[in-house]
């Protein structure tokens, strides 16, 4: 008798009718950004990019918001993202390596809803919003 086992990953799929944009600054690209439903809720995650004055900024971090179907802001969320600061190229003449960020979130978004990733060029202490969390 022979057994086959089947060994990967199952991708998990996205959340229906729930979209993801990115928001960057003059000094920080947010390169990419993805969202997949989890048990419980969202896996948001990405990449950055630093740009042209990203040395003035180095306190910063970034913002998710879930934006409701009606506009309405639902959750906001304030991360870091690693390595911080963002890594620079080892070759001078060459764009930086980047970083990467990640949080989950604990409930998905209703259908309409936009999860908004953007820079915030101020320390998450500063932010004074870094807590809330709105139902």
């Amino acid at each position: 008798m022979t057994s086959v086992a089947l060994v990967g990953c199952a991708t998990a799929p996205t959340p229906p009718g729930v979209s993801v944009e990115r928001k960057s600054t003059r000094t920080l690209v947010v390169q990419s950004a993805h969202i997949r439903a989890t048990d419980g809720g969202v896996r948001v995650w990405g990449s950055v990019q630093q740009s042209l004055g990203y040395g003035s900024t180095r306190q910063s971090h970034l913002d998710v918001d879930v934006i409701g179907p009606d506009g309405q802001l639902l959750r906001h969320k304030a991360i870091v993202y690693h390595p911080f600061p963002v890594a620079r190229s080892p070759h001078p003449h060459r764009s930086s390596r980047g970083s990467q960020y990640g949080t989950d979130l604990p409930e998905v978004p209703p259908p309409g809803s936009v999860i908004r990733v953007s820079h915030h060029p101020v320390s998450v202490a500063e932010c004074g919003t870094h807590q809330q969390e709105i139902k």
